[in-house]
């Protein structure tokens, strides 16, 4: 089971890219974004990083932009 949650965790910084290739994967849609100690700060699903796509955010950018 810790190793599947593994799978699907980023840490804040990663870049949105990054986070969308763990995502691919994964084959689940949704990222768990975790501080520096591991706790949750966020989630980005599949729907947030196409939102991120249309409104021209750059996928350089942190996930820290679209946490939801």
């Amino acid at each position: 089971m810790k190793e599947k949650l593994k799978e699907i965790c980023v840490s804040l910084g990663t870049a949105i890219h990054d986070a969308m290739a763990k995502m691919d994967v994964s084959a689940i849609k949704i990222i768990l974004v975790l501080t520096a100690d591991g706790k949750l700060a966020g989630t980005v699903t599949d729907g947030d990083v196409r939102r991120t796509m249309l409104a021209g955010i750059r996928l350089e950018q942190p996930v820290d932009d679209i946490l939801a």
